[in-house]
């Protein structure tokens, strides 16, 4: 099952990775000969997106313990995250001026109709890879899953800018409207600014790893009433939250009636998490661990206990 898990995680990041090198090869190449900014920066996000996928394939053979043999292959890894997000940082910074130059010179001119076409075709292709790499990486791991989904909003931003970019200048053309004719520039522009954020970002996470922040008491009220109105617990020993990218993870200690069977005690921690999961769209996964209640009986629960003698859970 593992093997099968880990074939499948590489198959989509390998996927991910070489349709967005692809994707972006088509769009700087068709922006380059146009002289499309927009369309330049596009292809640079899509780069990026390669990127990022390259770092999630890293960071998944982390986890699962499948390549990290020696410390110089262990830091192998990350270090050419970096230098990819070293070399998006500079590539955007050079759009960043170019896009300045062209909105400073002289009017430029307005990008051709099969550009707006390239442009549109490249983001139906984009938006299919998402569909099929989410579903995927869904089956595998949540958490990042929902993580792609934020990122990818970002990608569909750029797209979308650019896109809006392109027909500013071709309607400014069109209609005479010279100050519509440096919206393809000022798109380029923006999405240099996206790019930076994106390359930032994979420095940092290449570098520092996720960021894990431990949720106080305050904020995990809403998950201890919760899990106190599940049938069968008769008290929360311990409860901790961790939120990584948006994202809650949760474990929970439960104490349950000490005469009930190791599989009714099992059925009730399947309800709680099935209604922490349920209620709480940003939580993506509930661990649970039950243990016998020890106090003397009778005790206060919202589980009665069966008064035939049937295997209990201490045996």
């Amino acid at each position: 099952m593992k093997s099968k898990r880990s074939l499948s995680a590489e198959r989509v990041y390998w996927s991910s990775m070489i349709g967005n090198l692809a994707l972006a090869l088509l769009k700087g190449i068709v922006g380059y000969f146009s002289n499309s900014k927009a369309l330049l920066g596009d292809a640079l996000y899509a780069a990026s997106d390669a990127a990022s996928a390259l770092s999630q394939r890293f960071s998944f053979r982390e986890k699962q313990g499948m390549g990290v043999r020696s410390q110089s292959q262990e830091a192998r890894g990350p270090a050419v995250s970096v230098i990819f997000a070293i070399l998006l940082i500079m590539s955007a910074l050079q759009l960043a001026v170019s896009s300045v130059m062209s909105m400073v010179g002289s009017e430029p001119t307005a990008p051709r109709l099969y550009v707006l076409v390239v442009a549109f075709a490249a983001l139906m292709l984009k938006e299919s890879l998402f569909q099929y790499e989410y579903r995927h990486i869904k089956k595998i791991d949540k958490q990042q899953a929902q993580k792609n989904v934020g990122e990818h909003r970002f990608s569909l931003y750029c797209s979308l800018t650019a896109l809006l970019g392109m027909i500013g200048a071709m309607a400014g053309n069109a209609l005479n409207f010279g100050w519509l004719l440096y919206m393809d520039a000022a798109a380029g522009l923006l999405i240099s600014c996206f790019v930076l954020r994106k390359g930032y970002g994979l420095i940092v996470q290449s570098v520092y790893g996720p960021r894990v922040r431990e949720l106080g008491a305050h904020e995990l009220q809403q998950y201890m009433e919760t899990i106190q109105r599940v049938h069968g617990i008769v008290t929360v020993e311990s409860l901790k939250a961790t939120v990584q990218a948006k994202t809650v993870s949760i474990h929970i200690v439960i104490s349950v009636g000490p005469r009930i069977t190791v599989q009714d005690a099992q059925e009730i921690a399947d309800r709680a998490k099935l209604l922490l999961l349920s209620r709480f769209t940003q939580v993506t996964a509930v661990t649970i661990h039950f243990t016998p209640y020890h106090s003397s009986y009778p005790y206060k629960s919202n589980y009665e206990l069966p008064e035939s003698h049937t295997p209990s859970i201490i045996q």
